[in-house]
């Protein structure tokens, strides 16, 4: 993921804060019509979600998914179409990505050498990656 992405995420999410409190206000404070109260509230849920959701990703996705999308880009994988078609999969590889222990070797192998095939004696993922290099 682009850091510039990653750092947007941030100013994103306090603005839909704000809208969300906007929405409490108008709840409170204005004399509204059943209709519009029902309008308002289901506004605020899709806002409560996107939130969550962008806050996930924020978390999910930190500077750890840089060098997954790195290493699934040297592989020839987009890990969104991947995400997309099997998010469990995809989970599966992202949880084993953030708790491995190699990813300074990790970062350092794909600046010195991306096409080095060191990296497959340490990542926890390299059967499911090229396994899906294998399908893609």
């Amino acid at each position: 993921m682009d850091l510039a992405v990653i750092m947007t995420k941030p100013a994103h999410i306090a603005d839909l804060k704000r809208l969300e409190d906007e929405i409490d206000e108008a709840l409170i404070h204005e004399p509204t019509d059943e209709l519009r109260i029902a309008e308002l509230k289901r506004r605020q849920f899709h806002l409560r979600n996107e939130i969550e959701r962008l806050r996930h990703e924020t978390t999910a996705r930190g500077g750890h998914d840089e060098l997954l999308d790195c290493r699934m880009a040297m592989l020839g994988l987009d890990p969104y179409v991947i995400e997309s078609g099997d998010r469990e999969t995809f989970d599966q590889i992202m949880r084993s990505c953030t708790s491995c222990g190699f990813r300074e070797a990790c970062a350092v192998d794909l600046k010195r050498d991306p096409n080095n095939p060191v990296w497959e004696t340490y990542c926890p993922n390299v059967g499911v990656l090229n396994a899906l290099t294998k399908a893609w």
